[in-house]
């Protein structure tokens, strides 16, 4: 599903990224480590069409992933929509008035019929238990709650790969207890599942380790 040849990457001539290579099959649960400053969250950016390689080469689904393929405006929606990013900053991540609006957000984009983004939006609120959250405002939220929203507002896409940037940030026990449960049921139905973690929280759920 994804093969990552001979990426390097560099801010402002510095180097960040040097001739990294990884295959991630499809149905893997991949955590991602490294020391702070070694590129992973680069890598996610790279990984989700948001950052480009260059030198080497990014495939996803058999599509090279680079400047030139992403803008084409089909190709570029077909590749978002199976890729679900979920960032470290959760409330970067946030910006609409109210989770119902968050949830509404990328179905609406992709024109879908208002009809079929309610059925999306209460059935993605169902299986993350936010329901009663869909006319609360996201700035009002517990940084738990904030986490649960973010990760369904990309779910209403239904992709095939879910990535977290350090989803177990500034969360407490219960939610963190979340997370893992939740990623498991994900992993169990057939998702792929990328993660960026500095701890071993996943690495029981885990089925291949990237050291960077």
């Amino acid at each position: 599903m994804i093969r990552l040849n001979d990426i390097c990457f560099a801010y402002d001539d510095v180097p960040v990224i040097r001739h990294f290579n990884a295959q991630i099959d499809d149905g893997a649960f991949v955590v991602i480590k490294g020391d702070n400053g070694c590129g992973k969250s680069t890598l996610l950016n790279i990984i989700n069409g948001l950052e480009f390689a260059e030198i080497g080469t990014y495939e996803f689904n058999g599509t090279i992933i680079d400047k030139k393929t992403m803008k084409n405006e089909s190709t570029a929606k077909a590749f978002h929509r199976q890729m679900g990013y979920v960032f470290q900053n959760t409330e970067a991540q946030l910006f609409c008035s109210t989770v119902f609006d968050e949830l509404a957000f990328a179905p609406r984009q992709m024109m879908l019929a208002e009809q079929e983004i309610e059925k999306r939006v209460g059935d993605i609120a169902s299986l993350v238990d936010i329901s009663n959250l869909l006319e609360q405002a996201t700035i009002h939220l517990s940084m738990g709650e904030k986490k649960k929203v973010a990760i369904a507002s990309v779910l209403t896409m239904n992709p095939q790969v879910l990535v977290l940037d350090e989803p177990m940030n500034f969360l407490d026990k219960s939610s963190r207890q979340w997370i893992t449960d939740f990623l498991r049921q994900m992993h169990s139905i057939g998702k792929t599942i990328i993660i960026v973690s500095h701890s071993d929280d996943f690495d029981a759920l885990a089925t291949q380790i990237i050291e960077m």
